[in-house]
């Protein structure tokens, strides 16, 4: 498994949300916010955002196909 770096960009909500489960020490919380918040931030950064203009595969859309539910 290849690990890369990867940054994330956090609402204002989603912080306040991340700031309160450090404080608690919530475990099931940590858990669900990886799941519900980071897990989907993560998911979108890993799909294709360029594609050359030289490629020939290329055709406007095709990023739909690696979306949720396809």
């Amino acid at each position: 498994m290849r690990i890369k770096r990867m940054a994330v960009t956090l609402h204002e909500d989603e912080l306040a949300r991340l700031e309160r489960i450090v404080e608690d020490d919530d475990k099931e919380d940590a858990f669900r916010f990886i799941r519900d918040v980071l897990e989907d931030k993560v998911k979108a950064n890993e799909l294709p955002h360029c594609v050359p203009f030289y490629d020939a595969g290329y055709n406007p859309g095709q990023a739909d196909n690696f979306k949720k539910g396809s």
